[in-house]
């Protein structure tokens, strides 16, 4: 195992922008789909699609209803977890507690809150479609929500925090309970949380570059595909998905903020994430945000 400074503590890696309690690395940017050939580092255009192209291997078929619903309650767990600091000190870490002010606490709290409504929105429509949802999902949100807004509008007016976020913990802590429960009928328990995680599992951000440019050319061959339709395709697709405690993928999905306008080639790329493997995080769950920038080879 590496050394402490060898491992991150992340509610989301972006990459290639690892983030981390609001701080910001830049690594190197954006990836573009290799040939397998080519060293692992390299950065290039697509090549130009052959006229008698190879079949495509099918990509993986739809998720179990299973899978589905364990990806929308880790999704919902790890939502909240940005709140859960500001239920224990100021700041949400008491070691910023002597440079924090009230206003600057109840912005971030703000922030949080404002990550957290389209979670809620989210949860709700999931419900709508899906009738094996889990019950108590919306309901201990929205009491998250209501606890998170009192404790900023104490923070606000400058008054005594201790009770509301009192409030706000004993509203996570019953989040975790009741969404803890479903998950374990859908797969492994949720970890237990300690000092050393409190709310994210750990993984290194190379480890997880490394392991999807391994499987750029299944993304390639969806990309072609889309060339054979429009040889002028192109643009960045960034998918967002979730490592679980085994180092399988669940609940993946492109960001609003993609560009590639292929609806086909963007499900097959989707798709494939689904069949990734990675190292299992240590200690929870990691949500990432990978994006992939396409484009068409010089004829």
């Amino acid at each position: 195992m590496g050394s402490p400074r060898d491992l991150l503590r992340i509610c989301t890696v972006v990459l290639p922008v690892v983030a981390c309690a609001g701080h910001e690395a830049p690594v190197p940017h954006d990836e573009r789909p290799k040939p397998a050939e080519e060293d692992a580092a390299a950065h290039v255009d697509a090549a130009p699609v052959a006229s008698e192209a190879r079949p495509t291997p099918s990509p993986p078929g739809p998720p179990s209803a299973q899978r589905v619903l364990r990806g929308e309650l880790i999704r919902t767990y790890v939502s909240y977890g940005a709140l859960r600091g500001f239920a224990k000190s100021p700041c949400g870490r008491a070691a910023d507690a002597g440079a924090c002010s009230t206003h600057d606490e109840a912005a971030a709290v703000r922030a949080a809150l404002a990550k957290l409504h389209p979670r809620l929105d989210e949860v709700i429509k999931f419900a709508e479609s899906h009738p094996d949802a889990h019950a108590d999902e919306a309901p201990c949100l929205n009491a998250v929500l209501g606890a998170g807004d009192r404790l900023a509008k104490t923070l606000e007016h400058g008054g005594a925090a201790t009770a509301s976020r009192a409030a706000l913990q004993g509203k996570l802590d019953s989040c975790d309970a009741a969404i803890g429960s479903a998950v374990a009928l859908v797969g492994n328990p949720l970890p237990a949380r300690t000092a050393a995680t409190p709310t994210y599992g750990l993984v290194r951000p190379e480890d997880v570059q490394r392991t999807v440019r391994q499987n750029f050319g299944r993304f390639k061959r969806c990309y072609q595909d889309g060339l054979r339709r429009n040889p002028s395709l192109g643009g960045r697709l960034a998918v967002s998905f979730i490592i679980d405690t085994d180092g399988s993928v669940i609940d993946e999905r492109p960001t609003p903020d993609s560009t590639l306008p292929d609806e086909a080639v963007t499900q097959c790329i989707v798709s494939w994430f689904r069949d990734i493997h990675f190292v299992p995080p240590e200690g929870g769950y990691v949500t990432i945000v990978y994006p992939v920038i396409f484009s068409p080879g010089d004829p």
